[in-house]
């Protein structure tokens, strides 16, 4: 019982410490996504209710708060982010955590 206790708050720490390096990330490629996004900064910034010129500095420095981001990413999700944020984590993402199809196909019994 002990150990299940240990196992599921290492399990927790893993989780918590990939979900740390996803937002990091996140925050260094913001101002791409937004670039990639097609929207213009004076539109996202009326829509966050920030000055465009603070919003233009909040993006060259990458100074932004959670809640900003939250908002950002709503406002601008579409195809092309979504696809630029799939790439990002695909290349974070552990190798030894990837299978090739034929080790796939081992693994659950195909043929």
């Amino acid at each position: 019982m002990y150990f299940n206790l240990i196992f599921v708050n290492f399990i927790q720490i893993i989780m918590t410490q990939e979900t740390i390096a996803n937002y990091k990330t996140l925050l260094e490629n913001i101002s791409t996504l937004i670039d990639i996004s097609g929207y213009r900064n004076d539109f996202i910034a009326k829509k966050l209710g920030i000055k465009p010129a603070n919003f233009s500095i909040k993006k060259q420095r990458t100074k932004w708060t959670p809640d900003e981001v939250s908002n950002i990413l709503t406002l601008i999700e579409n195809e092309e982010t979504e696809d630029y944020c799939l790439g990002l984590l695909m290349n974070n993402a552990d190798k030894k955590d990837v299978l090739s199809l034929q080790e796939f196909k081992d693994e659950i019994g195909w043929k």
